[in-house]
């Protein structure tokens, strides 16, 4: 279910495992004349965009394209399949002494879905915080003409201005009562928690004796573990599984050119001295995020260096029910 608690259908599912299976279900799609999407095994994209039209459509999964081809020290470059995870390429580039540098926080995201929706972590500092402005190299598979067998597979490099088109497609009780008091004392809680056990973070593996905290990447990235948590009865499951009664939220994101991002953020401490208790719903779901984005040559890219603001909040599921 996505936040506007809307079901995605589709009329059938494709599991290619190979680049030739992927060319004949998109082949025989484009002759039916039929919507595609891909899809993952995961699907943490808040937005819906796995959803074909209707009920008609095909989602191609690329639960099976989970292959790294190869790792090359010397030119610092991993060529791998779309469905291979962060997780993935963190841990193969590990063991060459390599990173992929300000990658988002959550590991379980795949490689075409981080390009796809223009995912980043937080920086301006050399190629920025955009993991597509570190692609140097894409393969693509889409619907093509008869001339092309209905399928045509391009190889867009550093050469290519295509490249820079390609590489970005794109709690409840507290409510029903109006607890001001208890969301922000929440709030506190979720904050304190967070800031006391350093988000995880260790110098010894145990505790955090202080900053810096040195790791390589593999030891450092580390949000996602609950989606490789044991077969327990989803007692470990990630609090948005939608196999148990967890977390609905929705969010709302935004991005502001660093030449103005002061005016709003002066204007949003003006709101919470107007009445410090307004924003305290959002403090319930680690409240404002912040992360710094470079300038991009990627046409679907930030013009701009800005700051992205990420705003997570309760959402019943019950549409009648007022947001938090």
């Amino acid at each position: 279910m996505f936040p506007d608690r809307s079901v995605c259908k589709a009329a059938n599912v494709s599991y290619p495992t190979s680049e030739q299976e992927l060319i004949s279900a998109v082949s025989m799609a484009t002759i039916a004349k039929r919507k595609m999407e891909v899809a993952t095994r995961f699907s943490h994209s808040i937005p819906k965009l796995v959803c074909p039209d209707g009920e008609d459509g095909l989602l191609i999964s690329t639960k099976y394209l989970n292959k790294i081809l190869r790792v090359d020290a010397q030119a610092m470059t991993m060529p791998v399949e779309s469905w291979v995870t962060l997780r993935q390429k963190i841990e193969e580039a590990t063991k060459a002494e390599l990173a992929l540098p300000y990658t988002p926080y959550w590991w379980g995201l795949t490689i075409g879905g981080l390009m796809g929706t223009g995912a980043h972590g937080s920086t301006l500092y050399g190629n920025g915080s955009s993991v597509h402005d570190y692609v140097v190299e894409l393969r693509i598979v889409s619907a093509g003409g008869a001339e092309d067998g209905y399928a045509k597979v391009r190889m867009l490099n550093e050469t290519h201005q295509d490249l820079h088109a390609a590489k970005v497609s794109l709690e409840e009780n507290q409510e029903s009562t109006n607890d001001a008091t208890g969301k922000c004392n929440g709030a506190m809680l979720v904050a304190s928690t967070l800031m006391n056990t350093a988000f995880g973070l260790t110098n010894n593996g145990i505790l955090l004796t202080g900053y810096p905290v040195i790791r390589f990447q593999n030891r450092l990235q580390s949000s996602g573990t609950c989606l490789y948590s044991p077969q327990d009865k989803l007692i470990r499951a990630c609090s948005w599984d939608s196999r148990i009664k967890g977390e609905f939220f929705h969010q709302t994101t935004f991005t502001i050119g660093l030449s103005v991002v002061k005016n709003f953020i002066e204007d949003v401490q003006k709101l919470v001295a107007l009445e410090p208790k307004s924003l305290c719903g959002l403090g319930l779901y680690n409240g404002i995020l912040m992360r710094y984005v470079k300038a991009s040559s990627a046409y679907l890219g930030k013009q701009e260096d800005s700051i992205d603001f990420d705003i997570a909040y309760y959402r019943s599921k019950d549409p009648m029910t007022p947001r938090l």
